[in-house]
């Protein structure tokens, strides 16, 4: 082992004890040592630096500078082993990231989608949208972490949540009065209705398992890029397993997938010709009969079980070398 990788590996050590992750920085310094190995380099160069963060010629500038950024970290614990450790200056590929500003709803337009919700059938459905939006537009909850909670994370005695945010943060949000009552009264809802649930989640949906987020990612493709291929049948399969209306949309990116429109048995009844616009218009029948082919097994889904049968305990299932 190289005394740079060995040095990495103290560094990652040491970090992560103090409860960094860097998986991301891990990646990014193995490639930047690779780096200096194939050019011939023991110890770590602003000019060697420069060169690496720059080389994916199509990144954003503020993407240079953040892989630089890894590197000086990690040049900076260098140079308390080896004082010929160059550290890159903080001005060197000066940018910012450009974020797009948010969209925030007024409380006209909140009201008006609480009482959407509270118009859905059946009215358990009803009570669990209408009590998320309300809750997220008062918490401030990102979506993935209000559907993650379950029942012990929500004390309406104390009238506070135990939320697990990203990298498995916790936090602990107080409630007002309002909202204690409100998630007080949807619980009532939910609890008449799935007296015995299968899931510890707080929110259910209409067949009583947790709500789930499904996002089909189509940021700006570049070109050989293999998501317009798959996405498509990705989506298909959800609706097929699911059993439910799939509608996917295409974004302004070039070489994209476009809008389609797709049925509980999985098959696509509407599809826009791809980078092209246009305006597409669907009909969704929900007492047309759909082919079902997950049907039998979706209730032992539910439940938990995964398998069409009896599960066999067999020792040719833990060997991972065989064909």
């Amino acid at each position: 082992m190289s005394p740079l990788r060995a040095a990495l590996r103290d560094y990652l050590r040491i970090r992560r004890s103090l409860g960094f992750k860097l998986e991301s920085d891990e990646r990014l310094l193995e490639d930047f040592i690779g780096f200096l190995e194939q050019a011939g380099v023991t110890r770590i160069t602003t000019e060697q630096a420069l060169c690496w963060a720059k080389l994916p010629r199509n990144a954003r500038p503020y993407q240079w500078r953040k892989r630089l950024g890894v590197v000086r970290l990690f040049a900076r614990y260098l140079a308390t082993i080896d004082p010929g450790t160059e550290i890159p200056s903080t001005d060197l590929l000066p940018a910012t990231r450009q974020r797009l500003a948010p969209y925030i709803y007024s409380q006209t337009e909140i009201a008006a989608l609480m009482s959407q919700a509270r118009a859905l059938r059946p009215p358990s459905r009803a009570a669990t949208f209408e009590t998320l939006i309300g809750l997220l537009a008062v918490t401030g909850l990102r979506l993935g972490e209000a559907l993650s909670l379950d029942r012990k994370h929500v004390d309406l005695d104390d009238g506070a949540l135990r939320v697990c945010g990203k990298q498995g943060k916790q936090r602990e949000v107080p409630l007002h009065h309002s909202v204690v009552e409100a998630l007080g009264r949807y619980s009532e809802v939910r609890d008449r209705c799935w007296p015995k649930p299968s899931t510890a989640a707080f929110f259910l949906s209409r067949l009583g398992v947790r709500l789930l987020l499904h996002s089909f990612y189509n940021a700006r493709q570049k070109e050989g890029s293999i998501h317009p291929k798959i996405m498509p049948v990705t989506a298909r399969a959800y609706a097929g397993v699911n059993h439910m209306f799939v509608s996917i949309n295409n974004s302004s990116a070039p070489r994209s997938w476009p809008s389609r429109f797709i049925t509980p048995d999985g098959l696509v009844a509407c599809c826009l010709p791809t980078d092209e616009p246009g305006v597409m218009v669907n009909v969704v029948d929900i007492h047309k009969p759909y082919y079902d082919a997950s049907g039998p097994f979706r209730p032992d889904a539910i439940r938990g079980k995964l398998n069409s049968g009896e599960v066999v305990s067999d020792p040719r299932s833990k060997d991972r070398t065989g064909h």
